[in-house]
């Protein structure tokens, strides 16, 4: 099974990431596993450390999981 989206987004958003979680895009829970970024606006340097900073969070999320 994939990791949860909705899980992953509450460590994130501790961790100063945010993102979409797949269920706000579909009827039933079959999105949990996936997710969406914003980036258009992001900066390269900040868009980095952002995806450093959701890896360690998929990394805790996985750990608990």
């Amino acid at each position: 099974p994939g990791l949860s989206a909705t899980a992953l987004h509450e460590r994130a958003l501790a961790a100063g990431v945010t993102f979409i979680a797949g269920p706000a895009f579909y009827p039933d829970p079959a999105g949990d596993s996936e997710l969406r970024l914003c980036f258009t606006s992001v900066l390269p340097a900040a868009a980095e450390e952002s995806i450093k900073r959701l890896a360690r969070c998929v990394g805790e999320v996985r750990l608990t999981a």
